[in-house]
């Protein structure tokens, strides 16, 4: 059974590995690799068993090196798994238990910290130890066995802040279990043991005082370091939300938890009529179960919106399904890896969005950014790649505390804000925001350079929106905006990368495809154009906009027919758009009918009075000279909002198609 439960477990690492995104990841993993990667202190708690594990993996010859670490995500899941199944045979003995493998790795809230750097991974897989411990522990055997545990709950608590809670009904169900083992002697060792795991926690002010790269905190002294491993700082930015739950944060784990739990609860509790297993462990899981539930909704509310906690729960759900399901009904635990096949792997959106953004900050300017998307991938950039060393970057939360923004010593002043710092700077520099929409932010606009990198505005309270909070959609607005900033700057090229970045991050952006099919036309590729602007027809086929550029299209194509037929959808679906008037005009000066065609321009130009190519083909129609084929798409890009001389690049943001 044990080559089994390993041969799985390799199977399922595999499986995560072809799902892995290639390099650095969005949320906090630009952030988390570069810490491992050069050995440095990441945000609180620290993470320094995470840390240490990440360095190690970072140094294997294989695939880039952000992916090397998201690689340890992955082995540390299939671990999870294996664990799981390894204790749930123990408790049934059962070869039902391999199921485990199948469940723990692909559940909703496990699967996504396995193919991205996060440290939720090590949180699974510490979870999973500790039931295994239990398990393991169960069963009356040699002593030396408490001393190994020990060691290993130890280390586990170098993992997430969390796990400091989940050993304590795990510690109280092994004194209870060997009791008759336990001596003055073995707690002593078991104590020095896990003593010695909790050194691991040294690492953090050894390497600060050492001057590491990715240095979060600088915990070099024993007050520093205190504060950073209860994230201290965390608690007083949050203290409002954290131990208040509310009915959203109940609804939002359930909603995150039910997809798959639901299913693993029915395996569980189809057997439960005619199985057993051991009630202290049972007991311990169930304990597991409780505190992950508190800990998720009414601690750390926050990490709901991310989707950044429940993992304990879903060990928890793994073990019980996979120690009580009948044999019967195992095959259905398949649908678990066979959904997540159909999730599209990663790709390279994040860092192409920070390398953007650093390319917006000229000669030593500054970079202040908001969200832990930018942040992390432009502190990966900076710190691992070395892109833009004559920049300054400031994580806009370090403003407040100057002791944080390394390298910054020469702009941060005593008493700043993130306002009063921008509006300094920029008078000296090219200063770029990530701004939120909020009321500070508004204030500084005036000051500074137009184009600054920007996310969907906050919700209540000018919360800032992080990208991918409402899915990838969001993530795709920011691509398409900064691909419009590309196109106006003269770069259609890199207008077109960034435009298929938004493309491929959220395929039902109707935007991305029409603002491939903009830049295609205006680099002569008409069937191109044409092309992707159907596409984005199929996906939003009430745009008028989109309309008037496939009309456009199709008349320089010298299709009046489709053209015409464009048109006037375009004018069913908005009869104020101009341009939808201009190009009924258009084709009706194509087929030589100038009385129809001149009463048609004349009212898009009733509509838009400065509505070039509806004056342009007026003057053919009326002026001395022949008229000549209507004018069609002028190739000028201009922002969205609505229509434009040419088919202009759309930013995907509220309003537009």
């Amino acid at each position: 059974m044990i080559r089994a439960i390993v041969g799985a477990s390799l199977a399922a690492f595999g499986v995560l590995l072809a799902l892995a995104w290639p390099g650095v990841t969005w949320f906090d993993g630009g952030e988390l690799a570069a810490a491992g990667a050069t050995l440095g202190i990441a945000h609180p708690t620290g993470f320094p068993a995470w840390t240490l594990l990440a360095h190690v993996a970072s140094l294997l010859p294989v695939g880039e090196l952000a992916f090397r670490v998201t690689a340890l995500s992955a082995a540390l899941t299939a671990t999870a798994g294996g664990l799981v199944a390894w204790a749930a045979w123990r408790l049934s003995d059962r070869p039902e238990a391999l199921a485990a493998v199948a469940l723990v790795p692909f559940a909703r809230l496990v699967f996504p910290h396995a193919v991205a750097v996060e440290v939720y991974a090590l949180h699974a897989a510490s979870t999973a130890a500790l039931l295994a411990l239990v398990t393991w522990l169960s069963v009356a055997g040699d002593r030396r066995r408490i001393g190994a545990a020990a060691l290993a709950v130890g280390l586990m608590l170098g993992g997430h802040g969390e796990m400091r809670l989940m050993v304590l009904p795990a510690l109280a169900a092994v004194l209870w279990m060997r009791r008759g083992d336990i001596t003055p002697g073995v707690l002593a060792a078991a104590g020095a043991l896990c003593a010695l795991g909790l050194a691991v926690h040294l690492s953090l002010p050894i390497r600060s005082a050492a001057g590491a790269v990715r240095d979060w905190a600088r915990p070099d002294t024993a007050g520093a370091l205190f504060d950073h491993l209860i994230a201290a700082r965390i608690r007083l930015a949050f203290s409002d939300r954290m131990f208040s739950p509310t009915g959203t944060d109940w609804a939002r784990f359930a909603e995150q938890v039910l997809p798959t739990g639901v299913p693993m609860l029915a395996f569980a509790a189809a057997g439960l009529s005619y199985r057993r297993i051991a009630p202290i462990p049972a007991l311990t899981a169930g304990a597991l179960l409780v505190i992950d539930v508190l800990y998720s909704v009414g601690v750390n509310p926050m990490g709901l919106i991310d989707e950044q906690n429940g993992q304990p729960t879903f060990i928890v759900l793994g073990l019980l399904a996979a120690a009580l399901i009948p044999r019967l009904i195992t095959p259905l635990v398949l649908m678990f890896p066979i959904l997540a096949l159909v999730v599209p792997p990663g790709d390279i959106a994040p860092r192409r969005y920070g390398t953007d953004a650093l390319a917006q900050v000229g000669p030593h300017g500054l970079l202040m950014t908001t969200t832990d998307h930018l942040s992390s991938v432009t502190l990966w950039l900076r710190d691992v790649e070395g892109a833009r060393p004559d920049a300054f970057h400031l994580v806009r939360q370090h403003a407040w505390v100057p002791v944080h923004a390394q390298g910054l010593a020469a702009l941060v002043r005593r008493g700043d804000t993130p306002a009063t710092l921008a509006r300094r700077e920029s008078a000296l520099r090219s200063v770029r925001w990530e701004h939120g929409g909020g009321r500070e932010e508004a204030t500084l606009l005036d000051v500074l350079d137009s184009g600054v990198p920007t996310f969907a505005v906050g919700g209540e309270g000018g919360e800032i929106a992080d990208p991918l909070r409402y899915g990838p959609r969001v993530a795709a607005d920011q691509f398409n905006r900064l691909g419009l900033d590309a196109a106006l700057r003269g770069a259609p090229s890199h207008g077109m990368q960034l435009f298929d970045v938004a493309r491929r991050t959220d395929p039902q952006s109707p935007a991305a495809h029409l603002n491939l099919g903009t830049l295609a036309s205006m680099m002569g590729r008409v069937d191109e154009a044409v092309a992707h602007t159907k596409r984005a027809l199929v996906i939003a086929p009430d745009s008028a906009p989109a309309w008037v550029n496939l009309g456009r299209y199709e008349l320089v194509r010298r299709d009046n027919a489709a053209a015409g037929e464009a048109f006037e959808r375009a004018r069913d679906l908005d009869p104020s758009l101009a341009a939808a008037w201009s190009g009924l005009g258009a084709v009706q000066a194509n087929r030589g009918h100038r009385r129809q065609a001149s009463e048609l321009l004349l009212k898009a130009l009733e509509l838009d009075p400065g509505l070039d190519e509806a004056r342009i083909n007026l003057g053919k129609l009326t002026g001395p000279r022949p008229a000549g084929p209507a004018d069609g798409p002028s190739g000028r890009p201009a922002p969205s909002g609505g229509p434009s001389p040419g088919p202009p690049p759309q930013d995907g943001s509220a309003g537009g198609p």
